[in-house]
């Protein structure tokens, strides 16, 4: 088979190979947090389809010399041959650079704002008031639209507390079924559901002693209830667990 037609079948699948290695490194950064035995098949997997794309891309620069070599001067058939891997790892090297540009641009911003620092000092507050949920609502984006994200629920825990206190006469002790309800059917990571979900009564956590110690109710209008109290130290603790998952994995 002519070298060239052969470099030319080798690399059309390329580009979409490599777009499958980021589908899968995409999916292993949600599923790390969650399951480490299973996202360690998978880094193996990555490494091995990164072998392979080595690989092709070897073969199809091999391809390109022999084909010059055959038709033209040897030294053209290397000055060839070494352009073509240039523009290749050029285009390589370019789009590492974008992704680890934009990802210190976010990081940057992060740093900026001490976004974690000042997410630490509201979760220490020993009770909460109706005004922290203004606060709150500054870390997140009130107007995301579906249950994949910690937005959402967050956004929910909120609009749902203020509700309960706009009409206090409605107020019962399912107040957050609907709440629980939505983590269960969330898309986001196990781990969060794990920190966001309803406490089982006959295991005791920090954050129902924290609740015990400190939120007792004083008939104060802006300030949380008991189930409340807990919710939103819950709502702090995901979003602080789910900046270092995103950080870390």
């Amino acid at each position: 088979m002519n070298y060239l037609v052969l470099a030319a079948i080798l690399i059309v699948p390329i580009p979409l190979y490599t777009f499958c290695i980021y589908l899968i490194c995409t999916y292993f950064k949600k599923i790390y947090s969650d399951n480490e035995k299973i996202a360690s098949w998978f880094y193996i997997l990555i490494l091995f389809m990164v072998g392979l794309l080595l690989i092709f891309i070897g073969i199809v620069t091999l391809c390109l010399y022999n084909y010059f070599h055959k038709y033209t001067s040897k030294d053209s058939a290397a000055t060839l041959t070494g352009s073509t891997f240039t523009v290749v790892s050029i285009i390589v090297t370019a789009g590492g650079l974008l992704y680890t540009n934009r990802q210190n641009k976010i990081q940057k911003l992060h740093s900026e704002s001490n976004w974690r620092g000042r997410l630490l000092d509201l979760e220490k507050k020993p009770v909460y008031t109706t005004d922290d949920l203004l606060e709150l609502n500054s870390f997140i984006n009130p107007y995301h639209k579906k249950n994949d994200n910690l937005d959402y629920l967050i956004s929910f825990a909120i609009k749902t507390i203020i509700e309960t206190h706009l009409h206090p006469e409605n107020n019962n002790d399912d107040e957050f079924l609907p709440f629980y309800k939505l983590v269960s059917d969330s898309k986001i990571s196990n781990k969060l559901k794990e920190i966001l979900q309803r406490d089982n009564p006959n295991v005791p956590n920090t954050f129902g002693y924290i609740n015990t110690k400190f939120a007792v109710h004083n008939e104060k209008l802006n300030t949380l209830y008991s189930e409340e109290n807990i919710i939103i130290r819950k709502c702090i603790h995901a979003l602080l667990k789910n900046d270092w998952m995103n950080v870390n994995g």
